[in-house]
């Protein structure tokens, strides 16, 4: 860690603060450079950081778990355990692998406990862009639905059901809500305006940083729902046809 510039990297990548820890053979080393936002505290050891569509793994692996377990079926069609869902022949299958055919909707951020249960019962007003399974089309809407049905198969709230099924097993202790955070601890997300895009200076967000819930993710990975992401693209509102040659994989590798 002492041959690693940390405060130069970020600004060689536009970064207003960054944070980097190693750990080997049971030692630890962090590194911090910048500041939390613009204008705001410098980074800090303890300074926290939202992971936003990371989550969407663990939505995923904790879906597969409850697969694997019985508490779920890959086929188990949406408006089975949530009719008010209204969008019929939508899986979880479907929303795993963005094939629903939903929108690319931002949940709200609202964060009482029933926050999920309005977002996912609002979607039946909106309209699919495609049958499901017929094209691919990056949702942050569909993700939200599966934290929706960890609430309803397990009858608790999505965080309790994150941390009894995947955060705690794992002995996650550091994990976090961004409501339960003190704003001068929060680090706050930053994005490249369109002129410098390419290593420029970092912008603040926009009025739609969202904080909570399952709905931004990266592809995830299980070891009972996944599928190839080679043919998927996943910039923000397009989509594309399915191709038929991709295979869910079912079984643990």
């Amino acid at each position: 860690m002492a041959d690693v510039d940390l405060a130069s990297l970020a600004a060689a990548h536009g970064a207003v603060g960054a944070v980097l820890g190693v750990a080997q053979h049971g030692d630890r080393a962090v590194a911090t450079a910048g500041v939390s936002r613009a204008g705001g505290p410098p980074v800090e050891r303890s300074t926290r950081f939202l992971i936003a569509s990371v989550v969407k793994a663990l939505v995923a692996t904790t879906v597969a778990a409850d697969v694997e377990d019985g508490q779920l079926d890959h086929t188990t069609e949406v408006v089975e355990l949530i009719p008010s869902f209204g969008h019929a022949g939508v899986s979880v299958d479907h929303l795993l692998t963005h094939t629903s055919g939903l929108p690319d909707r931002w949940p709200p951020m609202d964060d009482d406990a029933g926050a999920l249960e309005r977002f996912v019962d609002g979607l039946a007003e909106e309209a699919v862009h495609a049958a499901p399974g017929e094209r691919y089309g990056y949702s942050n809407a569909g993700y939200a639905t599966l934290g929706r049905l960890l609430e309803v198969v397990h009858g608790a709230p999505f965080e309790a059901v994150l941390h009894r099924r995947l955060l705690g097993p794992l002995g996650l202790r550091a994990s976090f809500r961004a409501a339960d955070v003190p704003a001068r601890l929060l680090a706050q997300g930053h994005g490249f305006d369109a002129v410098h895009r390419e290593h420029g200076p970092a912008v603040p967000p926009s009025d739609r940083v969202r904080c909570r819930r399952p709905a931004r993710a990266s592809w995830p990975r299980s070891t009972t729902c996944s599928r190839s992401v080679s043919s998927i693209w996943l910039r923000a509102g397009a989509s594309r046809p399915v191709d038929r040659s991709v295979r869910p994989v079912r079984s643990p590798r």
